[in-house]
């Protein structure tokens, strides 16, 4: 002990020192005294057996075989005597194996923050078998980050602090028990074994994973003027708030029986008052209100296991080895879920286009070392054996429409404020279904306004909004889609409907991305209640990072023409100017998005018949049916978003004065309100484009569908008579009105004649006043939808004759 003491008296001059700064081996003697912890004989051989089987710490670490952006490696934590690990518990077991992962058998500085106030005595001294039993003890000694502060105050270089969190993603904690059920429930063989298959995935990491490393020299200097105690104080609770996050984002919250779960929800405050209402009106009995009640709960609420979910991520890695190339991972977004405040709710509002969605942003963290969210499925998916696997894969299942259903409503919203009560990662789809056309549909804010309400009654104090870009390079649905695009019934969802979607895969889909935009704030939204503007915000995002992809570059060059046969050369010529104009402007590309990646996009076109090779005069060429031209169309749409403003600018300004310019970009961004997200008004650009008359009609073509499509749709509501038509037949109207346009040469682009650009024009028609809607219920069938005369029905002749002269 007089040894010990005389070793702090050392190291005290040294700190005491004024004007002169610690040099790097005095910094790293000091450091070793205060922090480091030295495994003994026996320690060090079982940390090197463990490190034969156990797998390195590192930052970044994915496993997913086809996983790929970002850093692509993970870069290695190493045991510098530089480099501080913070823990919140810090046993000697824990020690062991976070040094097994280090794959160092010597001393680690480890400095423990619990939320008792992180004054445990883990302060060791070289060879001193006293002193080493004092720091087992469980006596406070002086605060370590204190300490730690003090001694990069008076160094000249800098210390590296890692916090390191015990959790993983293939084991999530349970809650406290509550009751004497849920304590039984845990002792179930069946859980027991399910625990022990989680034991058995972590004994390659130890259930420790570390948080992003930070330089504590910057972190002082960002706070230079503080006291002592007070950065000890913030540096403890970023602390404590990095290791809370990641747990939150690897492992989820505590997991509660998915009985006592449903109990939780059934008890909600504002459900309770509301079935008593709801018991009064009806004059039902409070038990079958109960009930009824307690049916709603279970057709909605999921049932997470995370047995089932490694098995199904094993099965989802046969299926994408079968149809991809490559999944490519917005690495920053990962980062940032990992790192998000766990006091903040994560929503993921993400764009919907294949079925496959929900695999594929489930697959894409379970692998990134994350548990999957919560996903808000279509009650429709809700057959054996999908809904089984999705219900226990996080998924909760809502009804496309609450119409009349209060009850059920209230019990829907009760079991959202669980999932924010809990903090659970959720997923929402925006659009509310799949896009049928290939881009962003207009979004749905039911679900949002939901969460809205939920921050309003204090259910949490943040919810961060991030869009969440899912897409493939061929949409797995895209024959179905396309058909349906040509007036063809949905696929309906079951086994038999899933299993024709899966033969018509006939060749691979290339890469799927998974891309985050920025995220936003729900708060400033619930405060000035503009919901709406939020969610086209999140979708202005979406499509601000979607890849522009060569598949859709060599369809939108193939459709620059109007005829049904085009060179290759003119293929080829405007799919350069599509491509210097995307990077004129920054647009986000994929890897094979170059004129080698167009050349062998028209390739896989022609692979799948949807283009022919044609030689005219000694000329090689394409030729394109009409069918083929829809399949094109649906790919040209993936990445419009990113051509719109250009697009709208030089259809708008040919043959005109600036003036009339502006009016008809006016006339044509409201006509076509209902088919894109423009996003806030001031940051639309109305710039004039300052390219050659060829590159104009170049990017003008990528929306002269539209203009085509919406004089058919504004020629047949024309023709609605004093009665009222069906939406549905409506459309089937648009189609034979196209069908002869077509054949008199008033348009000339069959993909113009689209079901689903028909049902938005008739949609745009009635916000415009122009038509009138009504529903029709008909016992046991969908509602029927009614289109009449509108009071500005005499406009639709108006908006007929503008797209003509456009």
């Amino acid at each position: 002990m007089k040894e010990v003491g005389r070793l702090e008296t050392a190291v005290e001059a040294l700190l005491a020192r004024d004007g002169v700064e610690l040099d790097f081996r005095e910094t790293v003697d000091v450091v070793s005294f205060v922090f480091a912890w030295k495994p003994n004989p026996v320690a060090r051989v079982v940390i090197k057996g463990l490190a034969r089987f156990m797998r390195p710490l590192e930052q970044g670490s994915y496993d997913g075989k086809r996983i790929t952006g970002e850093p692509n490696r993970a870069s290695w934590v190493i045991a510098s005597p530089l480099n501080i690990f913070i823990m919140q518990r810090a046993s000697y077991w824990q020690k062991i194996v976070l040094a097994a992962r280090l794959r160092h058998a010597g001393e680690i500085n480890v400095v423990e923050v619990g939320p008792a106030g992180g004054k445990s005595g883990n302060r060791s001294a070289k060879s001193l078998k006293n002193f080493e039993r004092q720091t087992r003890s469980d006596e406070k000694g002086p605060d370590r980050l204190e300490e730690l502060i003090r001694i990069q105050r008076k160094s000249d270089v800098s210390l590296t602090v890692v916090p390191v969190a015990r959790t993983s993603h293939q084991l999530t904690p349970n809650s406290a028990s509550a009751s004497a059920v849920i304590r039984a429930y845990r002792i179930l063989p069946q859980n027991i074994i399910r625990k022990a298959f989680s034991c058995a995935h972590m004994l390659r990491t130890g259930r420790v994973k570390n948080c992003r490393p930070f330089v504590l020299s910057k972190w002082c200097e960002s706070r230079d003027g503080l006291e002592l105690s007070e950065q000890s104080a913030i540096l403890r609770r970023e602390l404590m708030g990095n290791i809370e996050s990641q747990q939150r984002a690897c492992a989820g919250p505590p997991a509660v029986p998915t009985r006592e779960a449903k109990r939780r929800v059934l008890a909600d405050p504002v459900l309770a008052s509301y079935m008593q209402e709801y018991a009064l009106d009806r004059c039902a009995t409070r038990e079958a209100v109960l009930d009824e009640a307690q049916s709603y709960v279970d057709e909605i609420a999921s049932d997470y296991r995370v047995g089932v979910v490694r098995w199904f991520a094993r099965a989802v890695d046969i299926l994408f080895d079968r149809f991809l190339t490559d999944l490519e991972v917005d690495r920053a977004g990962i980062q940032f879920l990992s790192e998000c405040d766990s006091r903040s709710r994560l929503i993921l509002i993400c764009s919907h286009k294949s079925y496959v969605d929900p695999l594929l942003i489930g697959y894409a963290l379970f692998h990134s070392g994350m548990v999957p969210p919560h996903q808000a499925a279509g009650r429709n998916l809700d057959f054996w054996p999908v809904g089984w696997l999705l219900r226990h894969s996080g998924a909760f299942y809502m009804r496309r429409t609450f119409a009349g259903e209060t009850l059920y409503t209230e019990v829907f919203s009760a079991y959202v404020r669980y999932l924010l009560a809990e903090n659970y990662i959720t997923v929402i789809y925006i659009e509310g279904t799949r896009s049928r056309d290939g881009k962003l549909a207009k979004p749905k804010t039911g679900l949002l306004e939901i969460f809205a309400d939920s921050m309003k009654m204090g259910i949490c104090q943040e919810i961060k909004l991030v869009p969440t870009y899912l897409g493939y390079e061929k949409v797995p649905e895209e024959n179905a889609h396309v058909k349906e695009m040509a007036g063809g019934k949905k696929v309906s969802e079951s086994v038999k409907g899933l299993g024709r979607i899966y033969k018509s895969m006939n060749t691979k889909l290339g890469r799927a991305y998974v891309k985050f935009g920025p995220p936003l704030s729900m708060k400033p939204t619930v405060d000035t209640a503009e919901l709406e503007a939020a969610a086209l915000a999140a979708c202005e995002s979406i499509n601000n990072v979607t890849p522009i992809t060569a598949r859709s570059l060599a369809a939108s060059s193939i459709l620059a023409t109007t005829t049904t046969w085009v060179s290759v050369a003119e293929a080829r010529g405007a799919a350069r100017t599509l491509l210097d104009f995307a990077r004129s402007r920054g647009c986000p590309m994929a890897v094979d998005a170059d004129m080698d990646g167009v050349i062998a996009a028209i390739d896989w076109f022609a692979s799948e018949g949807h283009v022919s090779r044609d030689s005219r005069d000694g000329e090689d060429g394409l030729s394109v049916d009409g069918n083929g031209r829809r399949f094109l169309e649906y790919n040209k749409n993936i990445p419009l978003n990113h051509f719109l403003d250009a697009s709208l600018d030089a259809i708008a300004s040919r043959g005109c004065e600036p003036r009339a310019q502006h009016e008809n970009l006016a006339f044509l961004r409201d006509l076509l309100d209902e088919e894109f997200v423009f996003g806030a008004a001031e940051e639309r650009s109305t710039a004039l484009l300052d390219e050659s008359v060829d590159e104009k009609r170049v990017i003008a073509s990528l929306l002269e569908s539209y203009v085509e499509g919406y004089t058919v749709a504004a020629r047949a509501a024309g023709m609605i008579c004093d009665g009222s038509i069906s939406r549905d037949d409506f459309v089937e109207r648009c189609f034979a009105e196209g069908e002869l346009m077509l054949s008199e040469g008033a348009i000339t682009r069959q993909e113009a004649v689209s079901k689903t650009m028909m049902m938005n024009a008739a949609r745009r028609f009635v916000v415009l006043g122009a038509l009138e809607q009504r529903r029709e219920k008909a016992k046991g069938h969908r509602d029927r939808v009614l289109l009449s005369k509108g009071p500005r029905f005499d406009e639709i002749a108006l908006i007929e004759e503008r797209l003509h002269q456009l």
